[in-house]
């Protein structure tokens, strides 16, 4: 059995890499219809970015914002996001990477210290859809334009 063993798990091995090498390639040059769809916290991430490049053009858009920045208390979650205007701060945003991670009290001190600044915050849950139309109206529903 050690032949048969060693020759399954060869050409396992190359089937593996295939997959991977395709994957790759599908990822840094596109598939064969020219569109890529990036999932998870990458994915959400560059939705997110898209989205706030195209609609909040004279914004300032700044990614790990320490959460002390607005004076919330040690041992809160820094944001994932910031967005800006004239070096104020009007919407944080926190990327949730593990679908019960929002309520983990360092989470839940970053929210709750934006709304005592008065400063909308919103969590997006890498595991869901994220679509770039949802992101787009979420921001336009809670984000008051300064």
């Amino acid at each position: 059995m050690g032949f048969l063993d060693n020759l399954f798990k060869k050409e396992a091995k190359k089937f593996v890499s295939g997959m991977v090498e395709k994957a790759v390639d599908t990822v840094m040059n596109g598939n064969s219809s020219g569109n890529v769809k990036l999932t998870g916290t990458a994915g959400l991430r560059a939705r997110l970015e898209e989205v706030v490049a195209n609609e909040y053009t004279d914004y300032e858009f700044r990614q790990n914002v320490p959460a002390r920045e607005i004076g919330a208390e040690s041992g809160t979650a820094d944001y994932s996001y910031g967005l800006y205007k004239n070096g104020a701060p009007v919407a944080f945003f926190n990327v949730i990477e593990n679908k019960n991670d929002y309520k983990k009290k360092p989470l839940r001190m970053a929210k709750q210290a934006a709304e005592m600044n008065n400063i909308p915050h919103m969590n997006f849950f890498s595991h869901l859809p994220n679509e770039t139309s949802y992101i787009s109206q979420r921001l336009k529903k809670e984000i008051i334009r300064y």
